[in-house]
């Protein structure tokens, strides 16, 4: 109503912790070829444009404002960081030869992708499975170039891995709210367990 008071002020460093807490219980490690998992160097690539942009939240009436937003890139300032991709997922031969380059550099490549936000909406049906091409040639790319690839999936369904073999690892995030970035560093150092489940069979 308009004349509803508020007497306390939100603690929003406790929900941000919360929020953390929550994305790194409900990531879910589908892959760990060699124990890749959790990551025994800092000797490290991050890939993609959602390494520095993460998908965070869903699409339509599920957008919320985030007291902060932490992508990776953020708490991983030191690690050298090709975007190769644009929000779509679109990608360029020169991108793509650059984004190799990096991952052949390192001993391991960090590659982050996903459902970007077109994809996946209320009042809309995906109308295929598949990660966007560009994502797909990202990271075969950098798994050809470097065996130690581990992937971070961002999204809210199910996705077709048509790379599945060719990588060490693979990490699903959902969609991780405002702490992504942290929680997505904590999972790949060990500092927490991916500990959740799918709700559905890929």
């Amino acid at each position: 109503t308009g004349d509803q008071k508020f007497t306390e002020n939100a603690d929003f460093e406790k929900h941000h912790k919360l929020a953390l807490k929550i994305a790194e219980q409900g990531a879910v490690l589908l892959k760990n070829e060699d124990r890749i998992l959790p990551l025994r160097t800092d000797d490290i690539v991050l890939i993609g444009y959602m390494a520095e942009h993460m998908r965070y939240q869903g699409n339509g009436s599920s957008h919320v404002n985030p007291t902060r937003q932490i992508n990776l890139t953020d708490v991983m300032p030191g690690t050298e960081y090709v975007s190769c991709c644009d929000r779509e997922g679109n990608v360029t031969e020169e991108a793509l030869r650059e984004a190799a380059e990096a991952a052949a550099r390192h001993s391991v490549a960090i590659v982050v992708a996903g459902l970007p936000d077109a994809y996946e909406s209320e009042a809309l049906d995906r109308e295929h499975m598949r990660l966007s091409e560009g994502h797909n040639r990202m990271i075969e790319r950098a798994a050809k170039a470097n065996p130690n690839t581990v992937v971070i999936l961002l999204g809210g369904g199910p996705m077709e891995l048509p790379w599945e073999k060719d990588v060490k690892g693979i990490l699903y995030m959902g969609l991780p709210g405002q702490a992504a970035g942290e929680a997505a560093y904590d999972l790949l150092t060990g500092k927490a367990v991916p500990s959740g489940k799918l709700t559905e069979t890929w």
